[in-house]
């Protein structure tokens, strides 16, 4: 405890006392959104509070390992929205759900780690062979041929470890989000589906199926060469802005 120092631990408490607060206010008559506005700031703490433990666990076993544990444990929240959603017969939020960590993830997040790891490095390096360990174009054309036949805990985590500059470890945490939400999480959910009312499928609407494919090339294309500047974050997230704006009119 006394290796975390007295300025985290006080804002351990306050985070705790948050998510406290949040937790009597669900039963409470208060607005929805107030609840939302305190939950997200209990959530980002806990995220701030996960940054600095991934940092120390990557030192002891390795960017690569640590993105697979970071990036499968960070999927748990989003099963459960998921699973949720399909319990209430929501399958548009269940399915939008997973395509938004998919791009938050593969176009935001990443950009801004980019954007961040440049003002302590001129370059990221970013294709470590043990990094990359999962392939996210690999990942996300399968899903795209799939779809053609029959998406926030990251965020934090990874623009805090490119500041620091822990490149890889940024890196590693995204990339990983990304390829197991697209690999694994989508399929299991898919099966999952089978025991509630409504079903989720892999059937997309033609803007999204576009969107995976774009994507995938720009991961490609800006970290393949093992380097990755300022200006090809910003591209990533102004791609993701793009999105943004077309899935509004759509």
């Amino acid at each position: 405890m006394a290796a975390l120092g007295r300025v985290r631990l006080g804002i351990l408490a306050a985070i705790l006392a948050l998510t406290a607060v949040a937790g009597v206010l669900r039963y409470t008559d208060l607005a929805p959104v107030v609840l939302f506005f305190v939950s997200l700031g209990a959530l980002a703490g806990l995220a701030w509070a996960i940054s600095f433990s991934t940092e120390a666990l990557g030192e002891r076993i390795g960017a690569a390992a640590t993105g697979v544990l970071q990036a499968t444990l960070g999927n748990i929240p989003e099963i459960s929205v998921v699973l949720f959603a399909l319990a209430a017969g929501e399958t548009v939020v269940a399915k939008t759900s997973l395509l938004g960590a998919l791009f938050s993830n593969a176009l935001l997040v990443l950009g801004l780690a980019i954007v961040a790891g440049s003002w302590r490095a001129p370059d990221i390096h970013a294709i470590d062979p043990a990094v990359d360990a999962l392939g996210v174009p690999r990942a996300f054309t399968g899903l795209v041929i799939v779809a053609i036949a029959g998406n926030a805990v990251e965020n934090t985590v990874a623009v805090t470890m490119a500041l620091k500059g822990s490149n890889d470890l940024a890196i590693s945490v995204v990339k990983n989000a990304v390829s197991q939400t697209a690999v694994v999480v989508f399929p299991v959910l898919v099966l999952l589906s089978l025991f509630f009312s409504e079903r989720l499928t892999f059937v997309l609407d033609p803007i999204y199926i576009g969107a995976l494919f774009l994507t995938a090339v720009a991961i490609w294309q800006i970290t393949g060469d093992g380097e990755a500047a300022a200006f090809e974050g910003w591209a990533l997230v102004a791609l993701f802005a793009i999105l943004g704006v077309l899935t509004w009119y759509e």
